[in-house]
């Protein structure tokens, strides 16, 4: 199965880090604000997927992925000021790598862990509920509006505009400040 946030046509207009290896964008459909994605970059810009499997390119590249991620996590705490950043990387059935970073709202902790009976963390729990339920109004919201999956990515992306181009400033992306 292709990966539905890393289609590079798909991605685009949403990427506000880049180095020689690694690739962060905001996802959408998103399943909070700040949701965004670090995956390993193609070499090959022609490539359909911008994250192709890291066994293809070599287990070494997993060696700046602790820099990007880093990275990429301050830029998301300094724009949007979370209570904290969950990171979740479970391959499933997508044949890559790549790791969502998802911001954790004071609120949502609290519903997690009282409403969800997650004392104890369960995060790829909490993770599966947030993607199901931002599944479900991604879903109906089609209906409601007769759109495709393309059209409603594309509306996503354009109502997160704004969130895009203050990380791209963050990251000085399209600057020189990153590669």
């Amino acid at each position: 199965m292709h990966c539905p946030f890393c289609i590079r046509e798909n991605l685009e207009d949403r990427v506000f880090y880049e180095d020689d290896a690694w690739i962060a964008f905001l996802a959408a459909p998103f399943h909070t604000r700040g949701h965004s994605i670090v995956a390993a970059q193609s070499t090959k810009k022609e490539e359909v997927s911008t994250c192709p499997r890291v066994d293809i390119l070599g287990w070494d590249i997993l060696k700046g992925f602790d820099s990007a991620l880093a990275l990429v996590s301050s830029f998301l705490m300094e724009r949007y000021r979370p209570k904290d950043i969950l990171f979740a990387s479970v391959r499933g059935d997508i044949s890559h790598f790549h790791c969502h970073l998802i911001p954790l709202w004071d609120h949502e902790e609290k519903a997690w862990r009282k409403e969800h009976l997650y004392e104890r963390g369960h995060l790829l729990e909490y993770v599966g509920f947030l993607e199901k339920r931002g599944d479900e109004r991604a879903a109906l919201e089609r209906i409601e509006k007769g759109w495709t999956r393309e059209d409603q990515r594309g509306e996503i992306t354009r109502n997160l505009d704004n969130d895009i181009k203050a990380l791209q400033n963050l990251t000085g992306y399209g600057k020189g400040l990153t590669t």
